[in-house]
């Protein structure tokens, strides 16, 4: 849970940021090292607060920096996965050039690698952060999820020599889509302080529904009715890839509802 708490408890600087537990306590080693004068006790990125006390409070935004940027990335890496998720369904409704299709797919893939590594990066170099660590490495996994399971579904189809996709496939192809959209607006959501997340969880959990219900129904009917194994194996695993990927857009949808509740 964030915590506001003041964080050298000086009037006359009474600074408020929000804290995870462990940089909270870590904080209040500091402020207590420093009402006893035991400033050499700590280590040296510590020192900065010494000149905070003596009156010269900007020097505190490089002892810890708060790094607002997560949330522009975050919103770049939703937007990717809802592009990735356009190109699929574009490719279930017209197959046509599948390899320069999928193809797209892979470079919007690669796109998202780079965000989410520049993510990672950031969060390893930012001391304070504006949602709790685990929050922010948990969404980050979650939206970059959605796009290796979009990516690897286009593959599929590509690996596989699909010659047209079934019904199935292209409605499921529609769910996703619109799921991904669900959680690229929880993001924009998060990233406008609208702690209101609740709405885009049950949007994303009715459409996780709908393809485990889709998909569960086309694998009952190919082992009824496919009597070839080889396309049996084919379209059981496509039709459980688009499973997955929704899946992975409802564990999205549901960290993002983890910090809006956190934040309550």
């Amino acid at each position: 849970m964030y915590d506001w708490v003041d964080v050298f408890r000086l009037k006359r600087y009474p600074t408020q940021v929000r804290l995870d537990l462990f940089e909270k306590n870590v904080l209040k080693s500091a402020v207590s090292a420093i009402e006893n004068g035991e400033m050499h006790h700590l280590p040296g990125q510590y020192f900065p607060l010494r000149r905070v006390c003596k009156g010269e409070p900007r020097e505190m935004f490089n002892f810890m920096p708060r790094e607002e940027a997560f949330f522009s990335l975050f919103q770049q890496s939703s937007q990717n996965v809802i592009e990735g998720g356009r190109l699929l369904k574009e490719l279930m409704d017209d197959f046509q050039d599948v390899r320069e299709k999928v193809g797209r797919i892979k470079d919007v893939e690669h796109q998202g690698d780079e965000i989410t590594h520049e993510i990672v990066r950031r969060l390893n170099q930012t001391f304070i952060t504006p949602l709790d660590r685990e929050d922010i490495h948990d969404l980050t996994s979650a939206l970059d999820d959605i796009l290796d399971e979009i990516d690897a579904v286009a593959d599929l189809f590509l690996i596989y020599k699909i010659s047209k996709p079934t019904d199935t496939a292209v409605k499921l192809a529609d769910i996703l889509y619109k799921a991904s959209e669900e959680v690229g607006k929880g993001v924009d959501n998060l990233a406008q302080g609208n702690l209101d997340a609740n709405q885009f969880n049950i949007h994303v959990n009715s459409l996780e529904n709908e393809a485990d219900r889709l998909s569960r129904n086309a694998i009952s009917t190919l082992f009824e009715e496919e009597k070839d194994p080889i396309m049996v194996m084919k379209w059981k695993e496509i039709y459980e890839s688009f499973e997955i990927g929704t899946d992975c857009c409802e564990d999205a949808a549901n960290v993002l509802e983890r910090i809006a509740l956190k934040a309550t």
